[in-house]
């Protein structure tokens, strides 16, 4: 509802929808101009989110939403006071590796987030499946001092685009904007340029198509800013994995070169016309000389994806009917090494010592409210442990490990152990410990969610009678697989280490990079319903002895 995006919903909001159909009339969103995501990369770009309600067009119900917002008094204040309006995870919400990553709904093409980075070492991950061509992602900082990044992974969970943003309440200074395949499942990773920070973001994202709008040119037609020559081509900058060129062969004969130096995994390159009955040749050239790359491109444009070595590489564009033409060029590089998370060590520093004592890293909240702590780390060689200790602050301790690297079978063993080093054992509730052996690598629970509706209750729904009254099944039993660590109850003030190690149970095999989590917690009190003529434990002693 906050059209020109100034942290106030205020009768400006309302005036930008009329007066833009009072010029235009109403219509479909792509055909008013480019959304306000694409500033600085699309020739005709709205200043403003005209569409309110994000059904696609712009219409007076983008007006009336806002107008009905500020009769009911509902505004958005300063800036600096979006806090109180912000949502905040009471737990980490969102998962941190792409294998558990939130699925991102998109409305006419547009996903937009607000979240956290709730905890140090926190990622948020999340995915979209592409139904353009194109997407653009953005990335609002709302309290991370020393600013966010986002990162673009493929299908193969490999990196193929980053972004920063800045300083406090600043977008990113050059958004994501790359080509995508259509169908293609894409992750999107969120996290804090600094591991320790913390705070809110806002995630845009947008998915488009290359023909709906016409992109700024670096250059006015005529003036062949782009070499013709290896010696003379146009150094391309890949620092965050990709970049864009919109531009133009001036001339009938004219030959655009670029240059990019990377290092070794895939090097993609396409380009895009503008007229569809021009045909567009791109090479790709080793600084050697040698052509190792070709194709002559159709009505949809060109496209090379290569394997490539660290090296200096050349990119040509030309044009098939020798006649001049504007072009878009699309250059990406990304390693063949999965997405790793930020860890707080270069895998085999071993910065973490083996034994348990007063020396081993020490895990503190950032603050006395805070009960969650994460560790990013690495088991650094065959037989390496990592000895961290903390305080307990709560009377219980949940604590869990899991390798990164989800392709790889072998997990990171747990062990907790008490100030005097004495091991500690999880607690595991089940009256089924004697079914399996002891060497089995699963617990197990009972379920009957029938016993958690009061039969009383089940008059008001005759949908459920007749199964309530056929129903004499024992209790299902779920097996679920066992997990290094559990809860463990602690001392209030207390110090306990925990070891982190290569194997659980027989697996000695985890070498790489793991992470460490461990949540404490106070168990409420839970009083089941009795009946209304049974004994209520929350009454207060005196009333109890009348």
């Amino acid at each position: 509802m906050d059209i020109n995006h100034d942290s106030y919903i205020s009768p400006i909001d309302a005036l930008l929808p009329i007066n833009a159909m009072n010029e235009s009339g109403a219509d479909q969103m792509l055909t008013v101009g480019a959304p306000p995501i694409l500033a600085e990369m699309i020739a005709d770009v709205e200043s403003y989110y005209m569409d309110a309600n994000g059904d696609g067009y712009l219409s007076p119900a983008d007006a009336l939403g806002v107008i009905n917002l500020l009769a009911e008094g509902e505004f958005m204040e300063d800036v600096y006071d979006m806090e109180d309006y912000l949502p905040n995870e009471p737990y980490d919400l969102f998962g941190d590796t792409p294998d558990n990553a939130a699925q991102l709904e998109l409305d006419w093409g547009y996903a937009f987030i607000e979240s956290e980075i709730n905890n140090m070492y926190d990622v948020d991950a999340f995915q979209f499946i592409a139904e353009d061509d194109r997407v653009v992602i953005d990335l609002f900082n709302e309290g991370l001092e020393s600013g966010l990044l986002v990162e673009l992974l493929n299908e193969e969970m490999e990196l193929v685009a980053s972004a920063e943003s800045g300083a406090d309440y600043q977008w990113c200074e050059g958004n994501i904007d790359v080509p995508v395949e259509m169908d293609a499942t894409y992750y999107v990773m969120v996290s804090a340029l600094n591991t320790e920070d913390t705070g809110n973001y806002v995630l845009d994202l947008f998915q488009y198509e290359d023909e709906w709008w016409e992109p700024e040119s670096d250059s006015e037609f005529g003036d062949d800013i782009h070499g013709n020559t290896l010696e003379d081509a146009t150094q391309l900058d890949l620092s965050w994995g990709f970049t864009t060129i919109h531009s133009h062969l001036d001339y009938s004969d004219d030959l655009d070169q670029f240059s990019v130096e990377v290092t070794g995994g895939q090097l993609a390159v396409s380009t895009y016309h503008y007229d569809y009955d021009n045909l567009l040749r791109l090479s790709v050239t080793d600084e050697a000389g040698n052509l190792i790359g070709l194709t002559q491109g159709n009505a949809e444009g060109s496209f090379l994806e290569l394997t490539v070595t660290d090296g200096t590489y050349y990119v040509a564009i030309n044009s098939l009917d020798e006649v001049s033409a504007s072009y878009s060029l699309d250059v990406s590089h990304w390693s063949e090494e999965p997405w790793m998370l930020e860890a707080d060590s270069e895998f085999g520093d071993d910065i973490h010592i083996n034994e348990l004592s007063t020396d081993a890293t020490t895990l503190v909240a950032e603050s006395s409210e805070d009960s969650f702590l994460q560790r990013i780390s690495h088991i650094d060689y065959e037989g390496d442990v990592d000895v961290f200790q903390f305080e307990a602050t709560h009377s219980f301790i949940s604590a869990s490990a899991y390798g990164t690297n989800w392709d790889f079978y072998d997990i990171p063993g747990l062990t907790v152990f008490n100030q005097a080093g004495e091991e500690l054992f999880p607690v595991v509730f089940t009256e089924y410990d004697t079914i399996f052996d002891e060497g089995d690598e699963f617990f197990v629970r009972d379920i009957n969610i029938l016993e958690w509706k009061d039969e009383a209750e089940a008059d008001f729904d005759p949908y459920l009678d007749p199964y309530l009254e056929s129903y004499d099944e024992e209790p299902e039993i779920v097996i679920c697989w066992e997990w290094p660590g559990g809860m463990y109850p602690a001392e209030l003030g207390a110090t306990y280490y925990v070891a982190i190690d290569g194997g659980y149970r027989e697996s000695t095999g985890f070498i790489g990079q793991y992470s460490l989590e461990l949540y404490q917690f106070t168990p409420s009190p839970y009083d089941p319903f009795l009946g209304d003529d049974e004994y209520d434990s929350s009454a207060e002693p005196e009333s109890l002895g009348e």
